[in-house]
Order: C-alpha cells, then sequence, then structure tokens
C-alpha cells in the first residue's frame, strides 16, 4: 500500500512539473534560435565583405548587421548586412556583392529620408561623400520563425 501511495504522488509531481519543463525548453529553444541567427548574420556579414577584399579598387569603411524582420511584417526573421564602401565605380561593387538580394546606393544620389537616418545611426558616415556606397545584402537564416522576428 505504501508502494503503491508513494508512485502516486511522484506521478503527481511529474505531471505537474511537466508545463513547467516544457515551458523551460521552449524558452531555452527560442535563445538557442536567436543566437545561431545572430552569429549567421555576422558570418554572412563577413562573407560579404570578404568579396570586397580581394579588390584594391574597393575599401571597406564600415559595416553593420542587422538579424531580425526587415521589412516590417512581423512574421520572419532574416539578415540585413549593411556595407559602407569606397570604390571607383558601381559595376566592380556589383561583380563582387556576394548574394542574390542586394542595393548598392551611392551617397550622391537622391536617398529617401528613412534610409539615410538608419545609415545615420548605424554607419558612420564619411564628411567627402564622393565615390563612397553602401550596400546592403539581405540573406536567409538557419530559424526563420525565431522571436526575433516577431
Amino acid at each position: 500500500m505504501k508502494k503503491a501511495v508513494r508512485g502516486l504522488k511522484i506521478t503527481g509531481i511529474v505531471l505537474l512539473c511537466l508545463p513547467f519543463a516544457l515551458l523551460v525548453l521552449f524558452i531555452l529553444w527560442e535563445f538557442f534560435c536567436a543566437a545561431v541567427n545572430n552569429i549567421s548574420g555576422i558570418l554572412h556579414t563577413q562573407s560579404v565583405m570578404n568579396g570586397y577584399s580581394n579588390s584594391a579598387d574597393i575599401e571597406v569603411l564600415d559595416n553593420v548587421t542587422f538579424v531580425g524582420n526587415t521589412s516590417g511584417t512581423g512574421n520572419h526573421t532574416e539578415v540585413r548586412s549593411t556595407v559602407l564602401v569606397k570604390a571607383a565605380n558601381r559595376s566592380d561593387l556589383e561583380y563582387r556583392t556576394n548574394g542574390d538580394n542586394y542595393q548598392i546606393t551611392s551617397l550622391t544620389e537622391e536617398i529617401p529620408e528613412y534610409k539615410l537616418d538608419r545609415w545615420n545611426r548605424e554607419l558612420e558616415m564619411p564628411y567627402e561623400s564622393d565615390g563612397c556606397y553602401v550596400v546592403e545584402v539581405y540573406g536567409d537564416v538557419p530559424f526563420p520563425d525565431s522571436i526575433i522576428g516577431h
């Protein structure tokens, strides 16, 4: 009889602790996904900058990595590598940019206010903007449904 009561107590304790254990595992999983996505974003930016390091005509001035939702819909996570470069011409940048989805913007052309504000906050903008370009390369992360993008 004592064994049966003891078995029921243990079963009850396990059943009461199971939801808390699952919640803790879920939170740990989200932290793991966020950490892996951030590491992947840094590697993505390094990959973009490695494409420019092989050219004597391109000088990397500054860079920043953003991991999260770049489109504003709040339902996925991706990486945006923003690199400020000084280059002789735009075609050399296009040739050496790694990635399928990218935008190259010259600092001498008309730039929308929201982009210029973001770049001023994230990058150390040069005083002389001739020959300077901002390259934004968008990429995927290993866990696109992680909490960072929501």
